[in-house]
């Protein structure tokens, strides 16, 4: 069943087998991991894809080394794994949170909000900040950094993503309102209600066509 998932160009043939072996349970899972070793990159790919899907992976799993792989697809897999395992949940956030690779650092920002390792907040804190960022993936992690830390950075930030100099908030009328504005606009209404800075940049921003 592993050579077929690894070699048949039948891609229904391959979800099938993938079905199966999904079902072997441990048995399955030790295989699977002790194939992935020089395998090719959509073989260590499967394979990562079973496991994460598995019930019970195997005691000495360590996916770490797949998150560094060079193709973003096994890295995906591999941070799958990774979560679901107490011992490197923790530095596969870390990693994840500096990957590349959008789908990659959306599984490791949604992680983020539940399990915070040292650095998160400042890695967080660059990624709120980047404006070239999906824009979407850019709210998540706004979302993420209010949950990661509410200190005087995150309000900071929050006012930079909402202000137009800054500082002081200038929204030109019927201006629009990406997720990451919105996003950050609903962080300080929440959680800075009374704040001299964020109040006024609520109201202004609420109050524009």
């Amino acid at each position: 069943l592993f050579d077929v998932l690894a070699h048949s160009d039948d891609r229904r043939l391959r979800r099938a087998v993938f079905d199966r072996l999904r079902r072997t349970g441990s048995e399955g899972a030790a295989q699977a991991f002790a194939r992935m070793a020089g395998g090719c990159w959509y073989v260590t790919r499967n394979l990562l894809a079973l496991l994460a899907e598995l019930e019970r992976l195997p005691a000495d799993c360590d996916p770490l080394p797949w998150l560094l792989h060079t193709d973003a697809r096994v890295r995906r897999e591999a941070l799958r794994v990774a979560l679901r395992l107490d011992t490197v949940r923790d530095r596969a956030v870390s990693i994840g949170l500096a990957d590349s690779d959008a789908r990659v650092l959306r599984l490791a920002v949604a992680a983020a909000m539940d399990h915070s390792p040292p650095g998160t907040t400042s890695r967080l804190l660059e990624l709120a900040g980047r404006e070239t960022l999906d824009d979407d993936l850019r709210a998540m992690v706004i979302e993420a950094l209010v949950c990661v830390s509410r200190d005087r950075r995150t309000l900071d930030l929050l006012l930079r993503v909402v202000s137009r100099d800054g500082g002081v908030v200038r929204w030109p009328t019927r201006a629009p309102k990406s997720h990451a504005v919105l996003a950050a606009l609903a962080a300080l209404a929440g959680n800075w209600p009374d704040d001299p800075y964020a109040a006024p940049a609520v109201r202004r921003a609420t109050a524009t066509p």
